[in-house]
């Protein structure tokens, strides 16, 4: 049996195509607004309806300085308040030792009115002296009470300045935010379809 003859074969190029009918839709949509105002200072070069763009590559920047400024402000706000909250933390401790003090000082003078009171008994004392003793004992009682005032009043006051940090921290975080919006960054590999100062669509 004779073999069948071989048929050469050229390489050559050739393209694919299809015909059809209808309207063709986006699998995955997006539309790029501008989420924060100020200046454009860049523009992909690409940006314009037909062309494609890749994953990551920045479309649009806003000027970022007035962001970055509001950024600098909140973050020294915050920083203001937790430095206020050492300040107090250390204010409490010295006000602590202080009132122990005070009370050892209340505690020996109130022990004098009581001798003055017995000497005044006995007439070794004069009532003079007592009532300087107890004006002593008055005052001293008035500067522990002051302290004391000072020590119980700090657990609502670190607790104010606490949830004040805690805001400040929300507003460097908003602030931060507005940073990034001023970049708007394509999600995903795509065409764009409309283009305009304002919006984007893909």
């Amino acid at each position: 049996i004779a073999p069948d003859p071989l048929t050469p074969v050229h390489e050559s190029s050739f393209s694919l195509s299809a015909r059809g009918f209808g309207t063709a839709r986006a699998k995955r949509v997006w539309r790029a607004v501008a989420e924060v105002n100020g200046e454009i200072t860049a523009i992909h070069p690409s940006l314009e309806s037909g062309n494609a763009v890749e994953t990551g590559e920045l479309l649009v920047q806003i000027n970022p300085t007035d962001y970055e400024l509001r950024v600098n402000r909140r973050q020294a706000e915050k920083q203001s308040l937790e430095a206020e909250l050492r300040r107090m933390e250390t204010e409490q401790q010295a006000d602590k030792r202080s009132l122990d003090i005070q009370l050892d000082i209340l505690e020996n003078q109130v022990r004098d009115v009581a001798r003055m009171r017995e000497l005044a008994t006995r007439s070794a004392a004069s009532s003079r002296e007592l009532e300087e003793s107890q004006v002593v004992v008055l005052k001293q009682q008035q500067v522990v009470s002051d302290l004391r005032k000072a020590v119980d009043s700090f657990p609502a006051r670190k607790s104010a300045l606490l949830s004040s940090i805690a805001s400040a921290q929300t507003s460097v975080e908003e602030a931060l935010r507005d940073v990034q919006r001023a970049r708007i960054i394509a999600p995903m590999d795509g065409l764009l379809s409309e283009v305009s100062v304002l919006t984007m669509v893909m």
